[in-house]
């Protein structure tokens, strides 16, 4: 019993598990703003070269850029 108690093995597992958990979650959370804004200066740069300026967002449904 007692080195069933001092055994760290699967704690050090479960604290591996818990942090690849936490930065999971903080990805899912953090990545659609960024993929959106990175999305959107693309497109202003594609627009850009064309000669053309997008006034607002142009990832935006019905928004030209002229």
């Amino acid at each position: 019993m007692r080195r069933l108690v001092r055994d760290q093995k699967g704690a050090t597992a479960i604290e591996y598990g818990l942090l690849i958990a936490l930065i999971a979650i903080v990805l899912v959370v953090a990545l659609p703003p960024l993929t959106h804004s990175l999305r959107s200066n693309m497109i202003r740069a594609r627009e850009g070269m064309k000669g053309k300026v997008c006034a607002s967002d142009p990832t935006a449904h019905g928004t030209q850029c002229h």
